[in-house]
């Protein structure tokens, strides 16, 4: 499994599109399952997607795309609001 962190406002995903054979969320994560069965976590990804500003993008061998745009795609995502309240914590710390 190969672990990725976003990093400013933009993550790259060193693998096409088109070599995705699903996209899913666990927790906070996103996580991008291959063709080829492997895998690849974007840490917290699922949850800057949802309470972020909207500027955070993926970036793919064949193109960006918007995080929220790529949370579209999971399907149905039930939100825990624990998890946002602890991101809203840290990043008021963080800002503080």
């Amino acid at each position: 499994m190969q672990v990725l962190r976003l990093v400013g406002s933009e993550l790259e995903v060193p693998v096409a599109r088109a070599e995705l054979k699903s996209i899913s969320v666990v927790g906070a994560d996103m996580v991008l399952t291959k063709q080829d069965g492997s895998i690849i976590l974007l840490k917290g990804l699922a949850l800057e997607a949802v309470v972020g500003d909207g500027s955070t993008r993926v970036v793919f061998k064949d193109g960006a795309v918007p995080a929220q745009s790529l949370l579209g795609e999971v399907g149905e995502v039930t939100l825990d609001r624990s998890i946002v309240a602890r991101k809203t914590v840290v990043s008021n710390d963080v800002e503080s």
